[in-house]
Parts: structure tokens; sequence; C-alpha cells
């Protein structure tokens, strides 16, 4: 007996991804939480600011919103290649002179103090590029684990890098399976779908879709791979 499409997909979220690939996430919905994101900014907690070993430093992190105040920090700011030219040129006299520096601000991390006599320029450069309150995003996203390792898929077309278009929930909770082939070699399903709505006798029937079915290699989460034409099917012939 074929298994009911709304049972497969029940207490899922489906998000479609447009990469090399057209394909759809199915995420536990439970698994989904808001975060914020800060990708490539520098936060700077309250008193911090003439210690920028202590700022935090940040490439696309999540942080669960419940966590985040932005209250905690003094400055949240994007150091443009601008804002990181004023920032070195602010701090020139004051630097080591074995102190490696690169395009970025990355080598601050190596700097134990700023002197009190460069704090009005450096506040006065941070203070032109400060992020408001309002301007730290929030984003759904699926924080996951890979041999051990955090990996996250963040569900929004507004972040550059996941490639995620929408979600695509109520359109599958539409969709019904017509044929089901498995290949029992390597787990994977070959799903056709269709609209429930549509039917053999109906004027808005139509062939249906396929759609490839498989678990993420982290074994958390499933893709579901749209295939468009026949040459797309042809490495899935050996399914039964």
């Amino acid at each position: 007996m074929m298994e009911n499409f709304d049972n497969i997909i029940r207490g899922m979220r489906i998000f479609k991804q447009d990469g090399e690939k057209s394909r759809y996430a199915l995420i536990p919905e439970k698994a989904i939480f808001k975060y914020a994101f800060l990708n490539m900014d520098i936060a700077i907690r309250k008193g911090d600011l003439l210690t920028p070993h202590k700022w935090e430093y940040h490439k696309k992190t999540l942080i669960r919103e419940e966590l985040f105040s932005f209250d905690d920090y003094e400055y949240i700011f994007y150091p443009d290649k601008w804002t990181s030219e004023l920032l070195n040129k602010a701090l020139e006299p004051f630097l080591p002179s074995n102190l490696e520096k690169g395009e970025s601000l990355d080598y601050l991390q190596q700097l134990e103090k700023i002197p009190a006599e460069a704090e009005r320029s450096v506040r006065e450069i941070i203070e032109q590029e400060m992020i408001p309150p309002e301007g730290v995003m929030i984003t759904e996203a699926y924080v996951y684990k890979h041999h051990n390792q955090s990996r996250s898929l963040i569900l929004s077309e507004d972040v550059y890098g996941d490639d995620i278009t929408g979600e695509e929930t109520n359109r599958f909770q539409q969709l019904k399976l017509q044929e089901v082939y498995q290949n029992a070699s390597s787990a994977q399903y070959l799903y056709k779908l269709k609209s429930k709505d549509d039917h053999n006798d109906s004027f808005i029937f139509n062939k249906g879709d396929w759609y490839i079915f498989y678990t993420d290699e982290s074994g958390t989460f499933s893709w579901m791979e749209e295939l468009f034409d026949i040459d797309d099917l042809l490495p899935f012939t050996n399914f039964s």
C-alpha cells in the first residue's frame, strides 16, 4: 500500500533551496528556532571598547533570540573597507611595530589595549557605522550537528549563502503521492507528486512532478530534489 504523503511531511516545514540544484529541505518544525544573525560584524560589549582582544569578531554567527540582548553591547558595527581604513589610520601611531595588519580588523584580536588618547577617534569612526537595535537581523534557522561539527541552515531569502528562496510547506501540503519507487542500495525514494485536486477525469489533470527523496548526510533532516526532464530520471532507472 502506498504511503500517504501527508504522513511523510507531517511535523515538517519545507523550504526551497535554489543553488546548483532545485531542492527542498524538510526540517522538523520543533527544531526550528529564531536567532540573532551577526554576519561579519564586530560586537563590542559595554566597557570593552579599549580592549579590542575582547571584541567579538562574528562570521555567520547565530545566537538564540532569547539569549541575545542588544543592551549587552556598546556597539555592533560592520567593518567595511572604508571603516577599517579609518580605524587603521587612527590606531597606527599606537600599534606595536611588529603587529601584522591586513585589510580586515582581525589583527586587533592581538591588541591588549587601545590608549585612552585614541578613544575619541575610535568612537567617532565606529558610531558612523554602528548598527541600531532594529538593524540586527532576527531570522529562523535550523542548527544541527554533522561529525560533531555545528552546522546551520538559515531559513531566510534575505541571507546570502544558504540559497533559501522561501517556504513551500503549504504548497506541498496540497500534493499527494501518485507513484513511489525505492532504490534499495541507496535508501533513496523516487516520488511522483500531483495535486490532491487533480483527478484523471478533471479538467486540471496533469502528469505530476518527480522528486528524489533522500536523507541529508548529517542524518538529521531530508531533502527532496526536483527532476525536470527525462535525462534527470535516467540515473534512477534502477528504482523498483
